[in-house]
C-alpha cells in the first residue's frame, strides 16, 4: 500500500476512534505511525490531539516538528495559537 493509501486509512482510523470517543485508542495510532516514519500531517493531528487533552507542552512540540517537515502545515497557525495562548496565560493568577 502506498503512502497516501496507508495514511489516508490511518487518518480514517483515527477519526473513527475519535468519533467513538476513544481517544487513546487514536493516540496509540498516531504514536504508532509516528514511530514508522515522520509526517507533518501525523504530527499536526497527534498535536491537536495532545492539546485536547491537556498536553500543551507536547503538543507544541508536535506543531514545531510538523512545521519543520512542511512549512506550510496547518500546524504552523496551530503553534503560533499555542504560542500567543501561552504568553496570555497568567500563572501568577491561577492557582488551582
Amino acid at each position: 500500500m502506498d503512502n497516501y493509501n496507508s495514511n489516508k486509512q490511518l487518518c480514517q482510523d483515527v477519526d473513527r476512534a475519535l468519533a467513538e470517543d476513544r481517544t487513546d485508542d487514536a493516540l496509540e495510532l498516531l504514536d504508532r505511525a509516528l514511530a514508522d516514519k515522520s509526517d507533518a500531517d501525523l504530527y499536526y493531528r497527534r498535536g491537536r490531539l495532545l492539546w485536547k487533552l491537556g498536553h500543551k507542552t507536547q503538543a507544541m512540540s508536535d506543531y514545531s516538528r510538523a512545521v519543520d517537515l512542511d512549512p506550510s502545515s496547518p500546524a504552523a497557525a496551530a503553534l503560533e495559537m499555542a504560542r500567543d495562548i501561552m504568553d496570555f496565560f497568567n500563572h501568577d493568577l491561577y492557582n488551582p
